[in-house]
Formats: C-alpha cells, sequence, structure tokens
C-alpha cells in the first residue's frame, strides 16, 4: 500500500524491488515533466501579463488628445 492505492506485484522479492524502483523513477520523471511545464506556462502568462494594461492605456492616452 502506497500512495492511497494498494500495488500488486508478481514475482519474488527481488522482482518486487525491481518494479517498485522503476514505477517510482517513472512517477518521479513526470513529477518533474509536469512541474517543468507547470513553470513553461507561468513564464508564458507573466510575459503577457502587463501588454493588456499596456493596450487600454495607450488606447485611454489616444482618445484624451
Amino acid at each position: 500500500m502506497w500512495n492511497k492505492r494498494v500495488h500488486f506485484y508478481s514475482g519474488n522479492y527481488d522482482t518486487y524491488i525491481a518494479q517498485k524502483t522503476e514505477r517510482r523513477d517513472q512517477l518521479t520523471a513526470a513529477y518533474r515533466n509536469q512541474r517543468e511545464r507547470i513553470e513553461q506556462l507561468e513564464a508564458f502568462i507573466n510575459r503577457f501579463r502587463g501588454a493588456g494594461d499596456q493596450g487600454q492605456t495607450g488606447a485611454i492616452a489616444a482618445s484624451r488628445n
């Protein structure tokens, strides 16, 4: 039982250790990929966050003239 789930392993103890290590490595890799994707999206959002405000400010300033 791990992470609120029951995992069944077939084979002897050595097979269990190998499968458990492989599962942990896959979960770690998936977590890293997910974190990288989140960081990329946050960087993209932050890059364009101020652009919308500048465009509106420019339109307001132009309408005042």
